[in-house]
């Protein structure tokens, strides 16, 4: 639900208060599309001014409209310009104004963004892997790029920021102070619906749903794990392992999304099915997929472990999972 902002002409004609820019509201999917055009009626005006003001000869009278005629060609052929001009942009970038940014103190400095389904049927907190996430739109990660998709599945989905612009660390991910950021989070979102609350981690960010979800039991309806953090050789990092955090049991249900090929270290696909099998009287679901031709590092966002080629089916099962419950 992006914003519009008018940006009128600073001088404006007396004849009509037109201005310059006009600002269009679409809906799709995702939201409202916001974007501005220019506008041929302002820029006519602009014509019929530029042409009274010019001085011409009294007594030549064809004078003038020789320079008439001139100029509305030149006006004319400029507003076809800037009117496609426009239209490219928007044909090259339409996803710019899809969401919001909404700033919570309790969840930090960096405003949280948002976007709600038209059809929706839950809440999706996402949570990026990596370093945590600042407000990039850009970012390779697979919940970033796969965002409007969720969308268009019915869910509203908010991406949980950093506290700051600065990284943040595994340590930062197991502390209380970051469930009680997210605990913030939900209890703003449930304060305006009652739609089902899903925590969703992608990588590390599985981390932070782990922590949260261990500490605050009850308190969403379904955590999604997907490439999460598992046992692995990498020691220092079995502390902040799946099996480390959550052991055996979690009161919520849970999804595990992974793939069968996943070459991270610390994501082996051996440990992922241990874990699941080791979970005790949990509401619990496992899927591994296969298939697609990643082109990154083992570990990025752009190989088996971001589902690089199969985000569309990653992106199926994690919906379908949320709509059988």
């Amino acid at each position: 639900m992006g914003r519009c902002h008018d940006r009128g002409d600073p001088n404006p004609l007396p004849q009509k208060p037109l201005g310059l820019w006009h600002p269009l509201q679409f809906k799709s999917g995702t939201g409202k599309i916001c974007f501005a055009v220019f506008s041929y009626a302002r820029i006519a005006q602009l014509a019929e001014q530029l042409i009274c003001n010019q001085q011409v000869d009294g007594s030549n009278p064809s004078a003038g409209s020789i320079l008439n005629r001139r100029h509305r060609s030149t006006v004319t052929q400029l507003s076809r310009r800037i009117l496609w001009f426009t239209i490219a942009m928007i044909v090259v970038q339409p996803g710019h104004a899809e969401g919001d940014w909404v700033s919570i103190n309790a969840v930090g400095d960096v405003p949280v963004y948002e976007t709600t389904a038209t059809e929706s049927i839950a809440n999706l907190i996402l949570f990026v892997g990596g370093k945590g996430w600042w407000g990039r739109l850009d970012s390779q990660n697979f919940l970033i790029r796969k965002r409007r998709a969720l969308v268009a599945e019915g869910a509203n989905i908010y991406i949980f920021p950093n506290p700051s612009k600065e990284k943040i660390t595994y340590k930062y991910r197991v502390s209380e102070q970051h469930a009680r950021r997210i605990d913030a989070l939900v209890t703003h979102i449930r304060n305006q619906d009652t739609l089902p609350m899903v925590l969703v981690g992608f990588s590390r960010g599985a981390v932070s749903v782990a922590n949260y979800a261990t500490r605050y039991a009850n308190s969403v309806d379904g955590i999604a794990l997907v490439s999460g953090i598992y046992r692995s050789d990498v020691a220092k990092r079995n502390k902040f392992s799946m099996e480390s955090i959550i052991g055996k049991k979690v009161d919520s249900r849970v999804l595990i999304l992974h793939h069968q090929e996943d070459q991270c270290k610390v994501t082996w696909p051996s440990s992922v099915r241990k874990f699941f099998e080791a979970l005790e009287n949990v509401d619990k679901t496992l899927v591994f997929l296969s298939g697609g031709e990643p082109t990154g590092r083992k570990c990025g966002p752009l190989h088996f472990h971001g589902f690089e080629g199969v985000e569309s089916a990653a992106v199926t099962e994690l919906m379908d999972w949320i709509r059988a419950n």
